[in-house]
């Protein structure tokens, strides 16, 4: 029983380690937000809203490579019960369908500040 709370708080631990990697330059671009001189204008606004949407683009990258790796690992150790390999399958056909939606929001985004001359 201690060996599997042991394991568990091995793997949180490890989780954890890898999420605070990523995130905290994250977490330093948020710090660097500032709206300029002249106050808040509509420029501003525009600024401020592809600020954010990158930021969290960025954090929906992370999050979503994580789970792939997560659904990837839990398939690996299946080993060959079809209940854990069932939810495995389900779990990394659900991340890369997130993927796919965030690449195509990306792709969107993109656009549209290209189209409206805002980055």
């Amino acid at each position: 029983m201690f060996k599997k709370i042991l394991k568990s708080f091995r793997l949180h631990l490890i989780s954890i380690a890898i999420i605070m990697f990523f995130a905290a330059p994250l977490y330093t671009k948020a710090q660097v937000l500032s709206l300029g001189k002249e106050g808040f204008t509509i420029a501003n606004l525009g600024n401020l809203m592809l600020t954010i949407t990158n930021f969290l683009l960025e954090l929906g990258w992370i999050v979503a490579a994580i789970m792939i790796m997560i659904s990837g690992i839990k398939y690996m150790l299946s080993a060959g019960n079809p209940d854990a390999r069932g939810k495995a399958v389900k779990g990394l056909y659900t991340s890369v369908v997130g993927f796919v939606i965030l690449l195509a929001f990306w792709a969107l985004f993109n656009f549209f500040t290209a189209f409206i001359e805002l980055s």
